[in-house]
């Protein structure tokens, strides 16, 4: 699968934040260079959905436009999906991947 470079497939509201926003929908798979490294998207993101760009360790918050809109229940490693459970619960009722 092609490496993408961050700038075009995701955009970063604040630079402090730890998850960016895809601007696209992107594959299981999809590689991201960012900075100094290259991760790897672990499931299907829809536009306008958010993924991590950075390990984001269990219990630790989660920012977007640099505020905190949660916290990881798990560990999250740098390309994991970010979402809660009303999403995916709205996701399957639209019958989506």
């Amino acid at each position: 699968m092609k490496t993408f470079d961050f700038h075009e497939i995701g955009r970063l509201p604040e630079p402090g934040d730890n998850v960016a926003i895809a601007i696209y929908a992107l594959e299981t798979g999809t590689k991201i260079r960012l900075d100094n490294s290259t991760f790897e998207i672990d499931s299907h993101v829809l536009e306008g959905h958010r993924f991590a760009i950075k390990t984001i360790d269990k219990g630790s918050y989660l920012y977007s436009w640099g505020l905190p809109f949660g916290r990881a229940l798990r560990p999250i490693a740098a390309g994991g999906y970010v979402c809660n459970q009303e999403i995916l619960d709205a996701l399957s009722v639209r019958q989506l991947d």
